[in-house]
């Protein structure tokens, strides 16, 4: 038996897109009142928390490349006050704005609160938006304030409009349609066209995202990463070579610009003299995404060694930037999770719900458990495991079909993956919330 694991929680910097070889839609020019935003994640999070958002707010006449996230060590990160003054000057100077509007979620809002008390700063910014966080006696930095609170930990801010989310919990307060239009009228003084993502009109789109370590947000070292597109019901592979290879960049960021509108993508990171393989799935895109965070962890660390793993089972890690919940929590209702037809949220999962769940055969027995979440992960913030025995076929040509139904929203997300051996192949699936 082998123990390793590569743990995805869930997946941009910014960048100017460049196409190559197509002639897709052109960005808009933003209407009066859309500035450039910037997010900042809170505790054990990255920038896709913002990824749902920033494709509502482009499907509602935003730039592709108005969005960027700081993504910090929430463990530690001293400099992050100053790399987050860099981040914003370096989108202005791309965009051309005046000013950007700031987004700050759980532990991001401290951080937020604290960059606006300085008043260079604060002159940087239009608008501010504190989404289940700290809250105040004043405005932060005199900002016009909105203030979403969505659980217990939230507090008002004197001066904000401040606004409580009905039936929210506290991821979802950051990824939430109703969440998105609350944002989208304070920035921009009008309701969006949609609170849906929107496919788009051009065939090709691109894929922009980061490569990170979990939790601390590091760029790893040595890794190459590939990117082939897949037939969405077969979860195999469409030809034999994929449509980008290259060695992740220093910085971690990575650019497909020619991708296909409505194709699905499996991303792969390898690093020469190992065996282990991590895999990305998502659904089909049906626009620019510019918020992608792939995240696993390092050889030898302790999230690395917790997965049981075997030549018979499949191990996968279940991401949604919103609350997987197994038990009612206050009224917010109770989500789906099935793999291959078995149920593992409904009954199975706490009341807390994660945004991370791990799905192996612990102990590598051959048995299911799912009276309980594994023991193993019940320590770690916003992640949960569950036992449950997922064969695997030596040559991956099986499929694994995991279908989310939503308790807010009542959508149904299916994503097929192939049946890996765990020994070699750690699989990750994030749904987008809708």
């Amino acid at each position: 038996m082998k123990k390793s694991t590569l743990v995805v929680l869930s997946l941009f910097t910014l960048s100017i897109i460049v196409f190559v070889g197509c002639d897709p839609d052109p960005d808009p020019e933003p209407e009066k009142g859309m500035r450039p935003i910037v997010f900042v994640h809170g505790m054990a999070g990255s920038g896709d928390q913002f990824q749902a958002q920033a494709l509502r707010f482009a499907s509602s006449g935003y730039p592709d490349n108005y969005f960027a996230a700081l993504d910090h060590n929430s463990i530690g990160d001293v400099g992050r006050q100053n790399r987050l003054d860099r981040l914003i000057d370096h989108v202005l100077d791309e965009t051309g704005a005046d000013k950007v509007d700031l987004v700050g979620h759980s532990m991001g809002t401290a951080i937020s609160t604290s960059y606006l008390s300085t008043a260079r700063h604060a002159a940087k910014v239009a608008h501010y938006v504190n989404v289940d966080g700290v809250g105040g006696d004043e405005l932060p930095g005199g900002v016009p304030t909105l203030n979403l609170m969505a659980s217990s930990m939230a507090g008002e801010i004197t001066g904000a409009t401040n606004v409580y989310l009905e039936r929210h919990t506290h991821v979802q307060a950051c990824s939430s349609p109703e969440s998105f239009a609350r944002m989208y009228d304070f920035f921009t003084g009008k309701p969006p066209a949609t609170t849906d993502i929107l496919p788009a009109t051009s065939d090709t789109i691109a894929l922009e995202g980061k490569l990170v370590v979990f939790v601390t947000n590091a760029v790893p070292e040595n890794i190459d990463l590939s990117i082939f597109e897949v037939n969405p019901d077969t979860a195999q592979r469409i030809g034999s070579s994929p449509v980008y290879a290259k060695p992740l960049a220093s910085d971690g960021t990575f650019t497909l610009t020619n991708a296909k509108q409505g194709s699905a993508y499996e991303f792969v990171a390898t690093r020469s003299g190992e065996e282990n393989e991590g895999h990305w799935f998502y659904e089909p895109f049906v626009r620019t995404d510019t918020l992608i965070r792939l995240k696993y962890t390092e050889p030898g660390s302790i999230l690395y060694n917790m997965l049981d793993t075997s030549d018979d089972s499949v191990a996968v890690i279940i991401v949604r930037n919103r609350e997987m919940l197994g038990e009612d929590a206050g009224g917010t209702g109770v989500d789906s999770l099935t793999v291959n037809g078995t149920e593992i949220c409904d009954g199975v999962l706490p009341a807390s719900g994660p945004i991370g769940l791990v799905v192996f055969d612990e102990d590598a027995d051959g048995v299911s458990d799912l009276s309980a979440v594994a023991d193993a992960y019940r320590a770690i913030p916003f992640v949960n495991g569950v036992d449950l025995l997922i064969p695997a076929t030596p040559s991956g040509g099986g499929i694994v079909t995991i279908t989310m139904e939503d308790r807010y929203s009542g959508a149904i997300q299916t994503i097929n993956i192939p049946d890996r051996p765990s020994t070699i192949h750690k699989s990750f699936v994030q749904f987008i919330p809708r």
